[in-house]
């Protein structure tokens, strides 16, 4: 699998305003760390844009939020990364022991032929330009606009059938944006969360199942399992947002990681476009939170 999330160092995400350490905040493992993060600038997290595009012919197309920031000394992906301690400690939700899988970019994955043969292509590609370039218009444009390098979802492409599945794409800044006080550069990744479930959009004029950030309260038919409905208690942008970085905060305790996140202020918009929903919005927060292992240096 591909690197998915460095998790030591430090995850900023920092927009238009003032940092805001959150509640939850957590620091653990702080006696082994030798040094800390040092300061984290608004100026010096500020992507060259703060949305990711889908692809304009997508049968959902439109923008979604960067929302989280991680900047770190450890791995995002691989057998020692921050997504495997992710799969391995991620507590169990709903039905199944949903714990987040690195899914690679495609989209050949069939709702039970694909989890027969253990399909990992299930999410499709999206665009963002994180250190230069610049933007043309609303199409994916632009001297340094990148597919992204990883990609997560909840319980891998078998989450994809079940309600309130969350995913994310990250990409890697090549800047040092984050050091520690001793000098020692962090690299930081730039993630797009959000929460979506299984829905039916139009392709070609033929209904076809699909994935969907769908309105809090949506309720609609279930492709993919016969009788069921779609229920969205909770959904879209700001609830993954919120459910990924709690997942973090927890793999830091556990692994006695030294985390710190804040809250930024970016700007607010709205997401992709699903034929006949309402487009979902996302708030002006990006949740900044520095992941610092105390044995990787």
């Amino acid at each position: 699998m591909k690197k998915v999330l460095a998790l030591l160092g430090v995850v900023s995400l920092s927009v238009l305003g003032c940092a805001a350490e959150t509640d939850a905040d957590t620091t653990s493992g702080a006696s082994a760390v030798t040094a800390s993060v040092g300061p984290v600038t608004i100026d010096a997290l500020t992507p060259a844009y703060w949305n990711v595009d889908a692809d304009p012919n997508s049968p959902t197309p439109g923008s979604e939020p960067i929302n989280v920031i991680v900047s770190t000394n450890l791995d995002l992906g691989g057998p020692a990364g921050i997504v495997d301690a992710l799969w391995r400690e991620t507590s169990p939700r709903g039905e199944l022991p949903v714990k987040w899988h690195e899914v690679d970019v495609g989209a050949g994955f069939a709702f039970v032929t694909g989890l027969a043969q253990g399909e990992t292509r299930c999410i499709s590609a999206e665009k963002a330009l994180i250190d230069d370039g610049a933007r043309k218009g609303d199409v994916t444009e632009g001297l340094g606009r990148d597919v992204e390098e990883v990609s997560m979802r909840l319980a891998g492409c078998a989450g994809v059938v079940f309600d309130g599945e969350s995913h994310a794409r990250a990409w890697r800044s090549q800047k040092t944006r984050v050091k520690l006080t001793d000098g020692t550069p962090l690299t930081t990744w730039y993630l797009a969360l959000s929460q979506e479930h299984v829905c039916s959009v139009d392709v070609n004029g033929k209904k076809t199942p699909w994935h969907c950030i769908l309105p809090v309260g949506f309720q609609g038919d279930k492709i993919g399992i016969k009788g069921k409905k779609v229920t969205a208690p909770t959904g879209g942008y700001n609830q993954g947002r919120d459910e990924f970085v709690a997942d973090l905060k927890r793999i830091a305790e556990v692994y006695r990681y030294e985390i710190k996140c804040q809250d930024f202020e970016r700007p607010e918009g709205e997401g992709l476009r699903v034929p006949g929903v309402p487009r979902v919005t996302w708030d002006t927060k990006v949740t900044h939170c520095s992941i610092v292992s105390p044995t990787v240096r």
